[in-house]
């Protein structure tokens, strides 16, 4: 962190720096980012610690703004329109606990919004020296403003993507193949293979990398085709690229069954 103050001080020359809209961006952007990630967190912490914080941004404001150094850092804050750390990690607890309490089927606002039923007397009977857990703080804030979750409207977010439910059959994985003969290995391929009866079609995939060079290659019906793939690619890759491959060639065939 006091490197970054090193950079905004570098930066605010009085005949050549930048402004002070530039400089209060550079602040936010390489200061008060890391401040208050995860600020709500470690909101419990000691008052000594979190003073280090507020000489921090004290130091930010001031260079900022110009001001001399006994100005109030409240007089700072309001003069550069930033607003202090206290309540900011408040604000960014309370948005957190919002947002997670309207997600529907949601772990965390289950945790969220049922956590107030804990009691906490036993905690703290037991840890007097130590700081509340935050979440009993931030219920705690959210009772004295008389805040209710049931008021949220819930959000049943709309994914980008879906996972489609795939019938995978693991049988050839249960057993070490280095343990078993390739008669055994064959008994069991043909095993799990009579399951699929009817029009079915098998289609094996396979990636291969030798050195540097890799590739990939598809059996359909008979018939091979084979990928030469770039240089360094790995394995993982190779497989996937065989499987991608293989699927393009059975939707272009509208092959159903396979």
């Amino acid at each position: 962190m006091p490197k970054r103050l090193t950079i905004l001080r570098c930066v605010s020359r009085r005949k050549w720096g930048a402004d002070r809209k530039t400089l209060k961006m550079l602040y936010l952007t390489l200061i008060q980012s890391l401040i208050n990630y995860a600020s709500f967190l470690y909101g419990a912490a000691s008052v000594k610690n979190l003073h280090t914080l507020n000489k921090i941004q004290y130091e930010g404001i001031r260079i900022i703004t110009g001001a001399l150094r006994c100005t109030r850092t409240s007089m700072l804050e309001a003069e550069a329109h930033l607003m202090p750390l206290d309540l900011r990690r408040q604000f960014l607890g309370l948005t957190f606990l919002g947002r997670a309490a309207r997600l529907e089927h949601s772990l965390t606002a289950t945790l969220v919004t049922t956590h107030h039923n804990h009691n906490h007397n036993i905690y703290l009977n037991k840890n007097l020296n130590k700081p509340r857990p935050w979440i009993a703080h931030a219920h705690q804030i959210m009772e004295n403003m008389g805040f209710n979750y049931a008021t949220l409207a819930k959000l049943n977010p709309k994914y980008m993507y879906c996972l489609p439910k795939l019938n995978i059959k693991f049988t050839m994985h249960t057993a070490n193949k280095n343990q078993l003969t390739p008669f055994e290995v064959k008994s069991s391929y043909l095993s799990m293979l009579s399951n699929y009866v009817g029009h079915t079609i098998p289609v094996f995939t396979d990636g291969s990398v030798k050195e540097e060079k890799s590739g990939c290659a598809i059996a359909i019906k008979r018939l091979v085709h084979t990928y030469r793939l770039p240089n360094n690619t790995t394995i993982f890759t190779a497989e996937l690229f065989a499987i991608l491959k293989a699927i393009e060639k059975l939707l272009n065939q509208k092959i159903t069954n396979s």
